[in-house]
């Protein structure tokens, strides 16, 4: 019986032990699983959404040109004797671009000066016959009067007189002087010079070939400054103004944008594109920027005053909607937003953000709705 009593306490204090090492064991995997469950805060940077202006920016490309431009056609035609600039050459206005041949319009003004002075000559000649049939008719009538000739001597006289009139020997001599004229001022169209001060883009003929009023034999350029020219819908140009201060952006020249200055504005919509034409001018004094590269206008087209702004960044596109992530209660909420326009760097909210809402700036990529955050820079 003793024996008995002694195996039941055994088995006892056994039961007691497992119990105790179970009760342990399951402890230990009610913390495991504690500790696994929790979820650390994600760092984000906040910027409080605030009320401001914003202004519209709007970028169009176009292609920068000289402000001056000109194609230098002969007046004259003739072959070409000399080239004396070549493409890329600075020039001022007057100077000699070339040079037609003068051989024979040196020739044909030799014989036109020998004409006039031919007709000069001729002039003496006809004043001493003039002094001549006035003396007579003066004689004549004289005679006349004493009856001493009849009538028709003393109309004859008269029709000598008249015949004599040296008005028609100054007709051939201003002829004359017209060829003359004429002759140098073609000699003046054997030299070919420059319109404009600029530089020398484009040398079309050579020494030896035919030139003539029918093709360019040059072209310069004023690259001192350039224009843009772009059309804006009719919705924008009233906001256009000349004298604003446009961004140009020229990647062939700098990353950083050039400032232009609104020159001219159209007030009539170009019939073809039904946009109004709109030209920016920039200064080029060092000639870095070039005729036929691309420029990128930022325009000005609208600006609203006291709307809800916050950095374009904050923005995430999740397909259907737009969406920006605000901290509250220290976790990230998802809001649904209506957004208006933007300047490339900020952008209005419409609908969805309050002033003085905590807007996620930088982690907004990674939170998803509800994920607990830490808020690490930016505005707390």
């Amino acid at each position: 019986m003793k024996g008995k009593k002694l195996l039941i306490a055994f088995f006892m204090v056994i039961a007691v032990i497992a119990a105790v090492v179970a009760a342990g064991n399951l402890m230990q995997s009610a913390g495991e699983v504690g500790e696994a469950d929790v979820i650390n805060p994600i760092p984000v940077e906040i910027l409080e959404a605030l009320r401001g202006d914003i202004t519209e920016i709007t970028n169009m490309t176009a292609v920068v040109e000289a402000k001056d431009r000109v194609s230098v056609i002969p007046k004259l035609g003739g072959r070409v004797e000399r080239v004396a600039v070549s493409v890329g050459d600075g020039v001022v206005k007057g100077q000699v671009l070339i040079q037609l041949e003068q051989k024979e319009l040196l020739a044909q003004l030799k014989q036109a000066e020998a004409g006039l002075a031919l007709a000069q000559a001729g002039k003496g000649s006809a004043m001493a016959r003039l002094d001549d049939a006035r003396a007579n008719l003066e004689r004549m009538e004289k005679l006349y009067t004493e009856g001493a000739i009849s009538k028709q001597q003393l109309e004859q006289a008269r029709l000598q007189y008249q015949l004599s009139d040296p008005e028609t020997v100054n007709a051939q001599i201003k002829q004359a002087q017209a060829g003359v004229d004429m002759i140098r001022t073609q000699l003046e169209n054997t030299v070919i010079s420059a319109p404009i001060t600029g530089v020398v883009t484009a040398v079309n003929v050579s020494a030896g070939e035919m030139a003539g009023p029918s093709m360019p034999v040059a072209v310069i350029m004023n690259l001192d400054e350039v224009e843009i020219s772009v059309g804006v819908v009719e919705q924008y140009i009233n906001n256009v103004k000349v004298g604003d201060k446009v961004d140009v952006r020229i990647s062939a020249v700098r990353d950083e944008p050039f400032t232009g200055t609104i020159k001219t504005v159209a007030p009539a919509a170009d019939q073809m594109t039904r946009t109004f034409p709109v030209t920016i001018i920039l200064q080029n004094e060092n000639h870095e920027i070039k005729a036929g590269m691309f420029a990128e206008v930022a325009l000005a087209t609208r600006t609203k005053q006291g709307v809800v702004v916050v950095p374009m960044v904050a923005v995430i596109d999740q397909g259907s909607r737009q969406a920006i992530f605000v901290v509250e209660n220290n976790e990230a909420v998802s809001r649904k937003v209506e957004l208006g326009i933007n300047d490339g760097q900020s952008v209005e909210v419409i609908s969805g953000i309050e002033v003085g809402d905590a807007v996620i700036i930088k982690g907004q990529n990674i939170v998803t709705h509800g994920d607990p955050v830490v808020v690490q820079g930016g505005e707390k």
